[in-house]
């Protein structure tokens, strides 16, 4: 009866190294990599966040927050958490803007439609 108790042990361990080296040290230097990846944000990085926004880091704030630029209207503070990777795969960012405005132009539609001349986010059409 003593020699099961130990092959039973031994089993759950075998079990639990082998869960470990399989899911959690991978999981560790992932980890590992977006932390790096973080502290090494610097202005002027085309960046997706959590939520799927692309964006130009405008700012470092401290260690925590960062400014990103979704257009010429837009900035947002985020937590450098937020900030997912890289986004490499897309044209500079100035020519999404400008196409985008482009889109606007002559469709009697302005993104700034309920913005006035006295307001600080007034875009002229």
């Amino acid at each position: 009866m003593n020699i099961n108790i130990v092959w039973q042990i031994a089993a759950v361990m075998v079990v639990a190294i082998i869960s470990y080296i399989i899911l959690i040290r991978p999981q560790l230097g992932r980890l590992n990599g977006q932390r790096l990846f973080q502290e090494n944000l610097k202005e002027g990085d085309v960046v997706f966040t959590t939520g799927g926004l692309i964006g130009k880091i405008t700012k470092l704030e401290g260690k925590t927050v960062v400014e990103i630029k979704f257009s010429e209207l837009t900035r947002m503070k985020i937590l450098r958490s937020n900030v997912e990777g890289y986004f490499k795969d897309c044209a500079p960012l100035e020519n999404v803007i400008i196409n985008a405005k482009s889109k606007f132009e002559g469709s009697g539609y302005s993104p700034a439609y309920n913005r006035t001349e006295n307001d600080g986010n007034y875009m002229p059409n």
